[in-house]
């Protein structure tokens, strides 16, 4: 028999598999939602620090 033929589980294998799934879905789901709140992090950072920069060309020019 192939293995890519079909293979008989019980309804608890069954379940079980779901419930493993459905376990690393709920761990993707958090460090997707981990990742997204560094980005925003790194994306207010990143932005800051282009506040601090024109303003020292402000500075720079001010001071020439």
């Amino acid at each position: 028999m192939s293995p890519l033929k079909r293979t008989d589980v019980t309804r608890a294998e069954y379940n079980r598999i779901i419930e493993v799934l459905n376990e690393r879905n709920e761990i993707l789901n958090g460090l997707r939602h981990n990742s997204d709140i560094q980005f925003q992090r790194i994306a207010q950072i990143q932005a800051d620090v282009d506040l601090i920069k024109r303003a020292l060309e402000k500075l720079k020019v001010l001071v020439a």
